[in-house]
């Protein structure tokens, strides 16, 4: 897709207007020329300064070989506890702290399930509080598994400007969800609702043994208000079968 075939976003335009702004500031203009000044007066000295940042660019790649090394090691030693959560968390594109919480619950168990309001197909990210804040333990990404784990399962940033609007966001989305889509996968699994409800389908599958007229005196008994018919029972066991059977993968 080429820059012709892209349309022009609402917070293009806004970027467009505040540049168109600023070049009309005389203060703006007035620290440009300044700044421009400064380059033209210390070319010698910038010089000086790109050598020193040529040794810390050296200095910092010998840094990055040492901290891949230490991954590895690291990966190498994970236990079978880590490694299979790992494998969990990306397979089936779980949030790495839901899984937590499912780790250490009975979801298999028959009360129905409930998980916080904050677990969603989006999430906001504080990129200050992620990348600055010095009370958190800020790993280089090599060695923190965490956040490498929640890449696998929220692939996309969608980085919102300090002076977006709503209005701005949501026609950016809209006119940038192509280009979003190619980057989450073509091959990832489409999200369905379910035409019955959870309880029916568990009923149904639980009693699959029955023949379908006795399923449906029994479904009638339970849920009187039903709108199965018998030929849907077998293609609910059916789906249900599939759906409880197979290896489900996400994204992939």
């Amino acid at each position: 897709m080429n820059d012709n075939q892209i349309k022009t976003t609402q917070g293009n335009k806004k970027i467009l207007h505040i540049i168109e702004d600023l070049r009309r500031n005389r203060y703006f203009i007035r620290s440009l020329n300044k700044l421009q000044k400064y380059l033209d007066e210390n070319d010698s000295e910038i010089r000086e300064s790109n050598k020193e940042e040529g040794v810390l660019f050296d200095r910092i790649m010998e840094v990055q070989k040492e901290i891949k090394d230490i991954a590895k090691m690291m990966r190498k030693s994970q236990s079978k506890v880590n490694r299979l959560a790992t494998t969990l968390i990306t397979k089936y594109a779980i949030d790495p702290e839901l899984f937590n919480d499912l780790a250490v619950g009975r979801i298999h168990s028959k009360k129905e399930l409930t998980i916080g309001n904050f677990y969603d197909m989006c999430r906001i990210t504080d990129f200050w509080d992620e990348r600055l804040n010095p009370m958190f333990n800020i790993l280089p990404i090599e060695l923190d598994f965490q956040k490498q784990n929640e890449i696998e399962v929220y692939p996309i940033h969608l980085e919102i400007h300090r002076l977006a609007s709503k209005r701005d966001v949501l026609d950016f989305i809209e006119k940038r969800w192509e280009i979003i889509d190619s980057f989450l996968g073509e091959n990832r699994v489409r999200i369905r609702q379910r035409k019955i409800s959870r309880a029916i389908s568990d009923f149904i599958w639980d009693n699959r043994r029955l023949g379908n007229q006795e399923i449906k005196r029994l479904l009638d008994e339970q849920f009187p208000n039903n709108t199965i018919v018998y030929p849907e029972i077998y293609q609910i066991i059916s789906g249900e079968r599939k759906r409880r059977s197979s290896k489900i993968t996400v994204g992939q």
